[in-house]
């Protein structure tokens, strides 16, 4: 492939770059080059740092290196995408318990070849539980996808002759065409805040993720991730993965999710139950996995808790179904809090096939 085919493959327009830089040889050595900069790992640290002055100049200088190499496509079609988010985000109502926090929105615009590179790493055996994952649900969905008969229904116009004994009224059917209804939507919440950082609890946190969001994505469920902590200006949310991606980088952004700083549970899970309600499906399953209690400046306790539980819900009269896996030493308090909807993961190393298992109950 010549510089100017990949050029046009990535729907960027070739002629300017080339008039600009004078020479294909040009053209094809800094665009080489930009694979090995260093200018976007230099604003993810400056981020980390919480150093603006640093970040924004990181940034002007990303900025004008896409400006001057063609690649304004995929800079424009992500920066669009933050900002879509972002504005979401600030017209949502967070509550009396989240009055006067702002929540921002971190996406990155590109994926570093250090985090590809670290996916390809730890992927594959996850990859191979997610397809024996897959496996098993596989008929389910072939049956869905061809259409065929709903029962134990407690209205309708077809009597199902073999379910007269029942006592709890399901006793019709309807035939279902096929793709008639899309069952299910999925979104996934991981704290990460600083303890989460203790023992293997992110990386098990990562790696559930990464199992997830394939298992899912090869499904044909919808599925968006978010991290979540809390920052100088508030909560900041972290997107991973997201229904309507605008590139295939998703699963290597999953490798940025880090522990951070607190956790302000009740506004990032608002937030990403409002991104879940946007999505035409019969079922909306958000996962929040967490090793604790919120835990920010005004935020925490009582008050924390009954925010969480009027949460719950709130969102569950929109067809939202929430658990709350518990991954660390807090577990009676986080059950206190979701009752019904919490999951006790005692073994670490089980959380991805568990939270698939999930899923896939939910499927049928």
């Amino acid at each position: 492939m010549t510089i100017q085919e990949c050029y046009t493959k990535m729907g960027a327009d070739y002629a300017p770059v080339l008039q600009r830089l004078g020479s294909e040889r040009i053209v094809t050595k800094f665009a080489l080059r930009f694979l090995e900069d260093k200018t976007f790992s230099g604003l993810c640290d400056a981020l980390d740092a919480h150093d603006a002055e640093e970040a924004f100049r990181m940034a002007h200088t990303l900025k004008g290196i896409c400006l001057n190499l063609g690649f304004e496509p995929l800079r424009q079609a992500s920066s669009e995408l933050t900002e879509e988010l972002q504005k979401t985000a600030n017209d949502i109502h967070y509550g009396n318990a989240h009055a006067g926090i702002h929540v921002t929105i971190h996406r990155l615009t590109s994926v570093s070849d250090y985090l590809k590179n670290e996916y390809q790493t730890v992927a594959p055996p996850l990859l191979r539980a997610s397809k024996k994952l897959q496996s098993t649900i596989l008929p389910l969905l072939k049956e869905e996808q061809q259409g065929g008969k709903q029962k134990n229904l407690l209205f309708g116009k077809r009597l199902d002759s073999h379910a007269l004994y029942k006592t709890d009224g399901t006793i019709f059917t309807r035939t279902r065409l096929p793709g008639e209804e899309k069952r299910l939507a999925v979104a996934l919440l991981i704290d990460e805040s600083g303890s989460m950082g203790w023992g293997d609890r992110m990386t098990h946190a990562r790696k559930t993720a990464i199992v997830l969001y394939d298992f899912c994505k090869s499904l044909g469920i919808p599925i968006t991730i978010y991290g979540h902590s809390t920052d100088a200006g508030g909560v900041a949310l972290y997107s991973y993965a997201e229904f309507d991606s605008v590139d295939n980088e998703d699963c290597y952004r999953l490798m940025d999710m880090c522990d951070r700083n607190g956790n302000r549970d009740g506004a990032a899970l608002r937030f990403v139950a409002e991104h879940l309600c946007t999505r035409p499906e019969l079922q909306k399953l958000l996962i929040l996995i967490s090793d604790g209690q919120p835990a920010d400046y005004g935020y925490s306790g009582t008050e924390a808790e009954a925010d969480l539980r009027g949460i719950k819900k709130e969102y569950e009269k929109r067809d939202v179904i929430l658990f709350a896996a518990a991954i660390g030493d807090d577990k009676e308090n986080i059950r206190r809090i979701y009752k019904d909807g919490f999951l006790d993961i005692t073994k670490l190393e089980e959380l991805p096939k568990n939270m698939a298992q999930l899923v896939k109950q939910h499927l049928k």
